[in-house]
């Protein structure tokens, strides 16, 4: 097993260079992040997801319950699940495009972002996922998850039917389980481009993609191995792929690529007054951004 010595630009890239993915460059001590990708197109197909933020003031206890009572005083909302990760990529220049099922309120969101949606399903039948957070000032009070099976739509084949996938660099893949890729329309995609894949539970529907990158629990949960070389040699031979990629929090990754090779990549960590203070503790470019899920 070939063990990166610790996160520095020098491994990280080494690793990336084994995947066969493009120079990312990413500063060291991450004050600054920069893709040098040029004109690098990247496409993302997944599920939008609205995030909205109700901001209240709370002066009194409900009498029906020991819960505030919350006056709304503003709202607003910001795109989330797949587009949160298309955004994160526009946030680096990176030409994006989002592919998904919208509806009208969700594209206005995603154009504010400056997020294209020109190859998006745009239906106003569409019920996307809201995740309504409410806050007292800057602090959480609940969490309110509202969201239909199948976006909400009677024959969501028939939209997803009318997706067409246009040529690019890279697709990814972010699946959140809200109904999307619960058929097989995306199949013929996999192999148009390097495709890059964010799971949620369903595994064998990835077969043949160029990367798949689970979390720890999720690789576990799919081939109920301990190790996690073993983990990734038969997620590897499993479903195909060239390149899988195991997150592991602020632990780091872990990788196989083509050769073969299994590589890590492990934060640097300082020692001070009995406190661990990880440094440079982000993942390689191919990580899961923030999502609403």
């Amino acid at each position: 097993m070939e063990i990166s010595p610790e996160f520095d630009q020098p491994s990280h890239q080494n690793l990336i260079h084994a995947l066969g993915l493009p120079n990312w460059t990413i500063s060291k001590g991450l004050e600054r992040a920069s893709l040098d990708i040029g004109e690098f197109g990247i496409l993302v197909i997944g599920e939008m997801i609205l995030d909205e933020y109700i901001w209240g003031k709370v002066s009194r206890i409900s009498p029906e319950a020991p819960v505030p009572v919350v006056e709304v005083v503003r709202e607003s909302f910001d795109a989330g699940g797949a587009a949160n990760v298309a955004a994160q990529f526009k946030n680096f220049g990176v030409k994006i495009n989002l592919i998904s099922l919208i509806n009208k309120k969700a594209q206005q969101i995603c154009e504010l972002s400056g997020i294209n949606t020109q190859y998006s399903i745009v239906n106003d039948n569409v019920k996307n996922p809201v995740k309504k957070r409410f806050y007292k000032d800057f602090h959480p009070l609940i969490r309110w998850d509202v969201e239909q099976p199948a976006f909400g739509l009677d024959n969501i084949d028939q939209d997803l039917n009318q997706i067409q996938i246009p040529d690019a660099d890279i697709n990814i893949f972010s699946d959140y389980d809200k109904g999307m890729f619960s058929t097989d329309w995306h199949k013929k995609f996999l192999t148009k481009s390097k495709s890059l894949i964010d799971p949620k539970k369903k595994f064998k529907i990835w077969e043949n993609c160029y990367l798949f990158k689970p979390n720890a629990v999720e690789a576990k949960r799919f081939v109920s191995k301990d190790s996690t070389e073993d983990q990734l040699k038969w997620i590897q031979a499993l479903l195909n792929c060239q390149n899988v990629v195991i997150t592991n929090s602020g632990n780091g990754v872990a990788a196989i690529g083509e050769d073969e090779k299994i590589y890590q990549v492990i934060p640097h960590k300082v020692v001070t007054d009995r406190k661990s203070t990880r440094l440079n503790s982000s993942h390689s470019s191919v990580s899961r951004m923030p999502s609403s899920a």
